[in-house]
């Protein structure tokens, strides 16, 4: 979907106690396998922050099941009138307003996911151990360091080719083939673009700050859930006033471009569009027909 090239510029994967890295998973799920053995591959993804004892292993995933549960039932069928409503999108329906709709979708999806999660986080967390608690931080420390580290060394030309390059496999993605004049269309929007390396640095040296004074203040139930509703639910309140300014001129200009791109599609283009949106369908179809199968 042509917002989805929004979404995947001016967001980054967060990570608070390993667990949400499934929201990812489960807004984004790339394909059915995966999908259903999400247990397995979320415990993956905690192992490489933190090491659980055999007890809490056991709760994840018992509630890794009802999630999954849940999600199939009550989030599919959203995901699926979604996608019905761009399965027909043409170029005359696009607008920023509809792109700013599709956006929003996306981030109700997310927040949905993650407040079902938080009771069951609230509990995992609390029940780390100090060892855990350090290891945890250890490995988030690491983790960032490998991202800040992608972008340390290179000069602002280098970062908008980077820029470029992700635009265009993004715009490849759900276009296909791209024509020269999209090509420098796509250019153009790389050099516009408010760089924003050092803000997301920021941040999530922020989000590290947040956690550690968390575990800091485990014996304060009332700071613990506070605080770590605000993870869950609202990580951006986390970014500065300077970033968000720019996040939302990087937005302005992204639906800008967009509506360019889309005014630029040509018949084979907008078959490969819809082609893409037709197999998210049929995934989606497949995955909630098997909770009715099951009923």
């Amino acid at each position: 979907m042509l917002s989805r090239i929004y979404v995947r510029i001016t967001t980054s994967g967060r990570f608070i106690l390993g667990l949400l890295g499934m929201l990812l998973l489960l807004t984004g799920c790339s394909n059915k396998m995966v999908y259903n053995h999400l247990d397995w591959v979320v415990m993956e993804y905690i192992d490489d922050y933190v090491t659980l004892t055999d007890e809490q292993e056991e709760l994840v995933e018992e509630r890794l099941d009802v999630l999954l549960q849940w999600h199939r039932e009550s989030e599919l069928p959203i995901y699926l009138s979604q996608l019905q409503l761009l399965s027909t999108l043409t170029e005359t329906q696009l607008s920023k307003p509809f792109l700013a709709a599709q956006r929003e979708a996306l981030t109700q999806h997310r927040y949905r996911i993650a407040q079902k999660l938080a009771p069951d986080l609230y509990a995992l967390a609390l029940s780390l151990s100090q060892a855990q608690q350090d290891e945890l931080l250890k490995n988030m420390i690491k983790a960032h360091r490998k991202r800040d580290e992608k972008y340390a060394d290179l000069n602002e030309e280098e970062i908008r080719e980077r820029y470029q390059e992700f635009f265009v496999e993004g715009a490849e993605e759900w276009l296909g083939e791209l024509t020269p004049a999209q090509q420098a269309l796509i250019k153009q929007w790389s050099q516009e673009v408010t760089i924003t390396t050092a803000d997301w640095r920021a941040y999530r040296a922020a989000l590290r700050q947040a956690v550690e004074a968390l575990f800091k203040h485990k014996q304060d139930p009332h700071y613990f859930q506070q605080h770590l509703t605000r993870l869950l639910l609202d990580p951006e309140s986390y970014h500065g006033d300077a970033f968000k300014q720019k996040l939302q001129s990087n937005v302005d200009l992204a639906d800008g471009y967009i509506l360019q791109l889309a005014r630029s599609m040509n018949a084979a283009q907008w078959r490969h569009f819809h082609r893409e949106i037709s197999d998210w369908q049929e995934l989606a179809s497949e995955l909630h027909a098997q909770v009715v199968a099951n009923r």
